[in-house]
């Protein structure tokens, strides 16, 4: 049995590393010719290492992303990059990370308010309902706040 799970895992493994290839070569073009699909390939090659557990490369590449959707105001993968981030920081307890990363989406008036949005003070809150009632309780306050001054 535990050979299986490890072939398994190694097969997963392997094809991230071959996924993560093509990502950069994909990269190296949309860098060269100044892509707008910038921000989506640091996006998916943020995803790739996370999915891996490589967490420095993970957030390496989300911070890149969400700086490249910043510049070009796509509030789509600002939200997938926010929430990768966030991922990111609860699987390896950065907590002070989540803390700064929260205050800084509270703060980005351009992001708006979407499903995506709102679901990352959900999921932000239930991971410190077990932790920080008191933290967990004023990150759904912030959520609403954002949600009523939106209209």
């Amino acid at each position: 049995m535990h050979t299986i799970v490890s072939v398994k895992f190694t097969k997963k493994r392997n094809q991230g590393t071959k996924a993560i290839e093509y990502g950069h070569k994909a990269l190296e073009i949309r860098e060269k010719i100044g892509s707008r699909l910038l921000a989506s390939t640091l996006l998916i090659l943020g995803q790739l290492y996370q999915s891996i557990g490589n967490y420095i490369q993970s957030k390496k590449y989300l911070l890149e992303s969400l700086v490249a959707a910043q510049k070009r105001f796509d509030q789509r993968i600002q939200a997938e990059a926010y929430k990768l981030l966030f991922k990111n920081y609860i699987d390896t307890q950065n907590y002070k990370a989540m803390d700064n990363l929260m205050t800084e989406l509270y703060e980005n008036i351009e992001i708006g308010v979407s499903a995506e949005i709102l679901g990352i003070y959900m999921e932000v809150s239930r991971y410190y309902l077990s932790n920080d009632i008191e933290k967990a309780e004023k990150i759904l306050e912030r959520g609403l706040e954002k949600l009523n001054t939106s209209y």
